[in-house]
């Protein structure tokens, strides 16, 4: 039976307040001892406005990966709207410096990484990849990525019969999200805001995505920090072996941002391959109908890193 381990450090200070990582790993594991070890570096989805390190971790890819022996590196970053892009990039530097001055004696190998994100986290993973000028992973592990993010789906307006992952566009209201938009908010980059509460930042992203008002915020604050209107634009041959795997389903990212980051990577000449998951909604659910495209996503990121 699956032992999991969480260990929480520190790995940047913000006007004196902690942003956390944690070191995950499965105690019952055959080689949960051995050190170091292959580690994937795995950013929470969640709109870019809602989630942290923990109430976003997607359940069976990185159980499979934790149980045959990986370490799991699951970070907060800065959200959107108190926060910027600009303030994710430097969180991404900071937890560059942090694995390469700590991870070692924590049993995390830095030639064997990975970076994966899910949904919003593949968006800060591509941010990571761009930014780190030190560590070279091995591989990139997208799940269900929202990356094409300047595309028609994330800036217009949704009529009243849209649902994202079953939540109907109806029950999106002002009135619960527009305080969130206010200036002058204090930045937050760990979400705890409860799913029952109307005005939890889940809704936020929601309700950002009904009124097509989520692809300006993300297009004006990546463009303010980088000069590009994607992350897709972020991408060039130094990006690592990448796979992405997505259902064909998603009412919340549709599958056409994973077919358009596995061309861009294809025109920069970077290796990719894509696991499309017939009739998979968001989060590839229901994962238990699932497992096997999920494990076979997993084994194509194992052979990046073996190779």
């Amino acid at each position: 039976m699956a032992s999991f381990e969480y260990r929480t450090f520190t790995f940047r200070n913000v006007n004196s307040s902690a942003v956390e990582l944690d070191l995950v790993r499965d105690t019952s594991a055959p080689s949960s001892l051995a050190s170091p070890k292959k580690t994937l570096v795995f950013f929470h989805g969640g709109g870019l406005c809602s989630g942290n390190r923990r109430s976003r971790f997607p359940g069976w890819p990185l159980e499979v990966l934790m149980r045959r022996g990986w370490l799991i590196l699951t970070a907060d970053y800065h959200l959107l709207p108190e926060g910027q892009v600009e303030d994710m990039i430097n969180d991404v530097k900071h937890l560059e410096t942090w694995i390469l001055a700590e991870g070692r004696q924590l049993g995390i190998d830095p030639e064997l990484i990975a970076v994966a994100g899910s949904s919003a986290g593949a968006f800060v993973s591509c941010l990571a990849l761009a930014s780190w000028t030190k560590l070279r992973p091995r591989a990139f592990y997208s799940l269900y990525g929202m990356l094409q993010t300047d595309s028609d789906w994330y800036v217009t307006v949704k009529d009243g019969s849209a649902s994202f992952a079953g939540l109907p566009a109806t029950s999106l209201l002002a009135e619960d999200s527009e305080h969130y938009l206010v200036s002058g908010n204090t930045p937050v980059w760990h979400d705890t805001t409860e799913m029952n509460d109307p005005r939890n930042r889940v809704r936020l992203f929601m309700w950002l995505l009904k009124e097509g008002k989520i692809g300006p915020l993300v297009t004006s604050s990546l463009k303010a920090a980088t000069g590009e209107n994607s992350p897709l634009d972020l991408i060039t041959s130094s990006f690592p072996p990448t796979v992405a795997i997505h259902g064909t389903a998603d009412t919340v990212v549709p599958i056409a941002d994973s077919r358009a980051l596995v061309a861009a990577l294809t025109k920069s000449g970077v290796e990719n391959q894509l696991v499309e998951v017939s009739g998979a909604d968001h989060g590839i659910t229901p994962q238990d109908k699932y497992h096997a495209e999920i494990e076979k996503s997993v084994d194509l990121l194992e052979a990046y890193i073996r190779s």
